[in-house]
């Protein structure tokens, strides 16, 4: 397959997962309503580690200790990131916890720029800014500023640095190897807690299992595995540009499932958030097919 199909298949398979994750928002608060919160964060990740390992292994026994680590620092992020997020879905509605986390298409390349002295391109910037314009404008032009969004805003940061610390190990190790040691790490720290606090449970009701197996095989499995091998390609703030599409797809299955309707305004940021995404994905191909037309004319 050429590189730019190669590319192509990477953005339509990460754009894929990033309507799944939109799902997730969904299922993932009406579980918790019902089931603590540290117990579904550890038993989702358990149960994705579980299914990560036959297709896992080799890579993680080709890691060596180094990646280990570097596997381990990113679940860390991995880990806070999701609970902040769960903690956040039981005390704001889902679009409101989509446009927060959409917040990483910010965050993602100004810790490029402070960590890793990284420097997107213009038009990733760009796009950056106009999907924050879009999912301010999903959410109804902003409202006052609560524990929830503190909590939600903290898990977006977590959610930048294992974009980045993601983009920086798959470098240098079998990106299979590095899902499953984040992700086995992420299930243990949440169990771990649920322990300590008293919280840990086993999952009884349907929706938690529904939420449970969307989360783990389609999410957790199939989302990392495909945005460590996207990684190995796309720059990390490419990337998150990308996932910002997310609140857009989280919207579309609240009001598919739960019947929430977005106002005009909102529908607004939705289309923009997809500006951002064409901009961003469009415009490189339009310059790699001119690069390509003038290098083959005589």
């Amino acid at each position: 397959m050429r590189p730019g199909r190669i590319e192509m298949a990477m953005v339509g398979s990460l754009l894929a997962v990033t309507a799944v994750w939109g799902l997730t928002f969904v299922t993932v608060q009406q579980a918790v309503a019902g089931f603590p919160v540290l117990a579904f964060v550890g038993w989702r990740f358990v149960a994705a580690a579980v299914l990560l390992l036959p297709f896992t292994w080799r890579s993680l026994a080709q890691m060596g200790w180094r990646g280990v680590v570097s596997g381990l620092w990113i679940g860390v992020f991995l880990a806070a990131g999701y609970v902040l997020q769960t903690f956040g879905l039981t005390l704001l509605p889902v679009p409101t916890v989509g446009f927060i986390t959409g917040l990483v298409v910010i965050l993602t390349p100004l810790l490029a720029v402070i960590v890793l002295h990284h420097r997107p391109p213009a038009v990733v910037w760009a796009g950056a800014a106009i999907a924050t314009v879009g999912l301010w404008l999903l959410t109804g032009a902003g409202r006052g500023f609560g524990v929830g969004d503190l909590l939600v805003l903290a898990s977006a940061l977590a959610f930048a640095a294992q974009i980045l610390g993601t983009e920086d190990a798959v470098r240098r190790f079998p990106f299979g190897g590095l899902v499953l040691v984040e992700t086995a790490l992420t299930g243990l720290l949440g169990l771990g807690a649920a322990s300590l606090t008293h919280q840990l449970a086993w999952p009884h009701l349907a929706v938690t299992w529904w939420a449970l197996g969307i989360t783990a095989v389609f999410a957790s499995v199939g989302g990392g595995l495909v945005q460590g091998w996207v990684q190995t390609r796309l720059a990390a703030a490419r990337a998150a540009v990308i996932m910002s599409a997310e609140p857009a797809f989280a919207a579309l299955f609240a009001y598919l499932l739960q019947g929430a309707l977005l106002s005009a305004i909102g529908w607004v940021g939705a289309i923009l958030i997809m500006v951002a995404v064409l901009l961003v994905e469009v415009r490189p191909a339009l310059g790699r097919r001119r690069r390509l037309k003038a290098e083959a004319e005589p």
